[in-house]
């Protein structure tokens, strides 16, 4: 027995109350519906190293449920999903959940591997691979507020319907990702879908979320509908048609990158907005477009936005910008977008530190080619002389793609950067 909590209070007489907390642990071929039918609110369920099979009925319950990490612990479906969870408060930490089937009962759409209606979820290093339903492909929410960290998705999709969400459907509800990866989702899919993630009549937060090679009936990332979401240090690469689609919503992507969307077919693979407000700060689009309902690209609402920016490098597998002072220097000119300074995350999405001074995108990195200091050496010959002036009024003016020569990226190329590169005048070894 663990977890003792004691609480006393003191009126008249004194009235002393303890609670316990049980852990019922469950080894492979055990029945984990069993085991929750005997818990007390507040325990916790330990899933054994191995492989589990079945689905668990929740109501009105608290309690967490423990693995052994999701490369030991895998659960899986048994033609149903995994969870299945109203008006309760539970945590998930630790597993792996495989091959589960979401049904449709009435109204309700349950995802592949896990169904809320109502209540709270904590999800914490947790894998959802190869799950299917007719909406929420893995997880389905309605009225719920859930918090994914850590976490990792992987070719989950539709097997029919037409209400959405390839990996995530959330409805009336409030969703936060942190630090979770995406990666070829939705493919072969034979249901309709706005998105990998599709938040309806709800809100959305992301942070340090990489979303690679997804793909829906709109987009392969995001969907908003008729809700506010805010997306911060996000990257988005190779996702199909677009990364992400806005409708009726208010969203605010901040720090995120845009690589490759889309697809060969078309450059207009970045965002789809319609009747929506969108307000892009500190952002980096590579060969990308971003189109509003009025096709204008790129759409009002822009802060620091840098387009064809410079070359891609790979860091721990994932794909990230080469390192650049100009880059570090546009993602905190918008620091003042954000709801307060506490939410611009310290960390990226492996857990390594982000300074202040950071890269955009869910990657922070000290990798790569060594950037040169002196920005007011154009030539990189580490002298800043007429031959770097020379090249400086070369690009006089306004530029629409990404130039070092812009030190203050705010897209046109003059007297301040004339003054800042006097200022260097000389010798930069």
């Amino acid at each position: 027995m663990q977890g003792l909590i004691r609480t006393t209070t003191l009126s008249l007489t004194l009235v002393a109350t303890t609670t316990w907390a049980d852990t019922h642990f469950v080894a492979p071929g055990q029945s984990i519906q069993a085991a929750v039918d005997a818990a007390a609110d507040g325990d916790v369920i330990e899933l054994g190293a191995g492989e589990h099979l079945g689905s668990v009925e929740l109501m009105a319950r608290d309690l967490r449920f423990q693995g052994q990490g999701p490369d030991s612990t895998v659960w899986r479906g048994n033609n149903s999903g995994m969870v299945d969870s109203t008006y309760s408060n539970v945590e998930f930490d630790g597993i792996t959940f495989a091959d589960g089937q979401g049904t449709q009962d009435g109204l309700f759409l349950r995802g592949g591997a896990m169904f809320f209606v109502g209540g709270t979820a904590d999800i914490v290093n947790c894998a959802f691979q190869n799950n299917t339903a007719k909406g929420g492909g893995a997880i389905a929410a309605n009225n719920a507020d859930l918090n994914i960290a850590h976490s990792t998705f992987l070719a989950n999709k539709l097997n029919g319907g037409l209400e959405g969400g390839e990996v995530i459907l959330s409805i009336f509800s409030y969703l936060n990702l942190d630090s979770c990866e995406f990666e070829q989702n939705g493919w072969g899919s034979t249901g309709f879908a706005y998105g990998t993630v599709e938040s309806v009549y709800g809100d959305l937060t992301a942070t340090n979320c990489y979303f690679y090679n997804n793909r829906s009936t709109r987009s392969g990332a995001f969907s908003v509908n008729s809700g506010d979401a805010t997306l911060a240090h996000c990257t988005f690469v190779e996702n199909h048609p677009y990364a992400n689609y806005a409708y009726d919503a208010d969203v605010t992507y901040l720090n995120s990158l845009f690589m490759f969307n889309g697809g060969s077919d078309t450059s207009a693979g970045a965002n789809l907005n319609t009747a929506s407000s969108i307000q892009y700060g500190g952002c980096v689009v590579q060969d990308q477009q971003m189109i509003d309902s009025q096709g204008d690209n790129p759409p009002l609402g822009v802060e620091n936005l840098v387009v064809d920016a410079p070359e891609s490098v790979e860091i721990f597998g994932f794909l990230a910008l080469a390192d650049s002072p100009v880059i570090r220097s546009l993602a905190t000119g918008c620091d003042n977008l954000y709801p307060n300074l506490d939410s611009i995350p310290d960390t990226d999405l492996t857990g390594a530190p982000r300074p202040w001074s950071r890269m955009v995108g869910a990657i922070e990195h000290a990798t790569g080619s060594e950037s040169n200091q002196c920005l007011a050496d154009l030539n990189e010959d580490t002298t800043v002389d007429y031959q770097d002036l020379i090249l400086l009024i070369s690009r006089w003016g306004v530029t629409d793609t990404f130039d070092p020569a812009d030190r203050d990226a705010d897209g046109f190329i003059g007297l301040p950067e004339l003054m800042m590169m006097l200022s260097d005048w000389g010798d930069c070894s």
